[in-house]
């Protein structure tokens, strides 16, 4: 029993035609195909330059920071060395005003004691000439 009505099988002209038209809707997505493809080569190129000019602008700015670096490095080491030097002659000048100043405070108590060393002589001598005046004024008053 048949479910539906029976095809008549196709002549040779309308296979030739189904045969053409496949054939024909074959090369038109084979274009389509080949237009996809080029248009991802070129996309896929425009991606690969894009990414070998970001890759030199990266190589660039990487080689450009490690030269300022070197460069921020060389002028710290400089600075550094410069102010080591101050203060190496900010010692030795402290040193010498230490030095300078040790000395002076010891002359000024040289000075001292030699002063006050006049002074107690002085006094001896003063307690001396005024005894000898008293000595002399009685014994003219006595004789």
């Amino acid at each position: 029993m048949a479910n539906g009505p029976i095809e008549q099988p196709m002549s040779n002209d309308e296979l030739r035609q189904l045969i053409a038209s496949f054939a024909a809707s074959a090369d038109e997505r084979l274009t389509r195909i080949e237009q996809i493809c080029e248009s991802n080569a070129r996309s896929v190129q425009a991606a690969s330059d894009t990414a070998n000019e970001l890759g030199v602008q990266i190589r660039e700015g990487f080689a450009q920071a490690a030269s300022q670096a070197q460069t921020d490095i060389s002028d710290t080491v400089s600075m550094i060395a410069s102010v080591t030097e101050d203060v190496g002659s900010l010692v030795e000048s402290t040193e010498a005003y230490k030095g300078e100043g040790q000395a002076d405070r010891a002359e000024a108590k040289e000075q001292r004691e030699a002063i006050a060393q006049e002074h107690a002589d002085f006094r001896v001598l003063m307690q001396s000439t005024l005894t000898e005046i008293a000595r002399l004024w009685r014994s003219r008053l006595s004789a």
